[in-house]
């Protein structure tokens, strides 16, 4: 019976360390948009989020048919206010949208706008 006490307080030694190893680490290189996420932050994140979202609200579908009125409504709401950060192709080309990496939401990890 001690023989087991032992070895699951080494094991749960050994992860709190570990657990304070990563935070001292991410405190220390900070959170920020300047660096791409690491493996673990950005499928923490995932997660979260995925935990937020009630799960009605996950089963449920766009009621907007696409017609082309509402793809030019979509645009012109896209040109008067995401394109200043974004760039109209969503490329991030633009005088504030090159300070921040977020701002190019072409690629698959960054199409999130806050």
């Amino acid at each position: 019976m001690k023989r087991i006490l032992l070895v699951v307080s080494a094991g749960l030694l050994l992860v709190v360390i570990g657990c304070a190893l990563y935070a001292s680490r991410m405190i220390h290189r900070g959170f920020g948009t300047r660096t791409a996420p690491g493996s673990v932050e950005a499928s923490l994140a995932m997660t979260m989020r995925d935990m937020a979202i009630p799960s009605r609200y996950k089963a449920m579908r766009n009621f907007v048919a696409v017609t082309p009125d509402v793809v030019h409504e979509g645009m012109a709401h896209w040109a008067d206010h995401c394109a200043t950060c974004h760039a109209n192709n969503g490329s991030g080309d633009t005088m504030y949208g090159r300070r921040c990496p977020m701002a190019n939401s072409t690629t698959p990890s960054r199409t999130v706008c806050a």
